[in-house]
């Protein structure tokens, strides 16, 4: 047991004063800044809550570019797998990033705590890795 909070509550505390007793005080460009130093909060919270995507893209900016050439000219269609965690990625980031984005169906496909409730992004098993295909030696 710990007498500490995460970092999460105290992120959340910290969202909550901002908005609660100093917003209100403010006006124009001050209060703008302010409304979007609690909105980086809240995106920031929601990350360490809800963790990283379940899917890893992780590789270089060419090879990441070799993967997006290779989509959009039709070489890797025959890859459900790829099009489902694509998927998967696209809705935890719009998730963390803004749920109101999501519809109820789409927080469902998510199955957020693995029980189809749809209530929080949590990956449900090993996250998969994809990588650029190889490039076809034959003319």
């Amino acid at each position: 047991m710990t007498d500490r909070p995460a970092g999460a509550d105290l992120l959340d505390a910290a969202r909550r004063t901002l908005l609660d007793e100093i917003v209100p005080k403010l006006e124009g460009i001050p209060r703008f800044h302010a409304l979007m130093v609690a909105n980086a909060l809240q995106i920031v919270g929601r990350e360490l809550a809800h963790g990283e995507s379940p899917v890893d893209f992780a590789c270089s900016p060419a090879a990441a570019r070799t993967l997006v050439a290779a989509i959009r000219d039709g070489r890797r269609d025959a890859e459900p797998a790829l099009y489902e965690d694509l998927l998967r990625d696209t809705l935890h980031r719009a998730f963390v990033w803004k749920p109101a984005f999501l519809d109820a169906a789409e927080r469902q496909q998510l199955d957020l705590d693995g029980d189809g409730s749809g209530t929080a992004v949590r990956p449900t098993g090993p996250r998969t890795t994809h990588s650029p295909p190889t490039p076809n030696p034959l003319p």
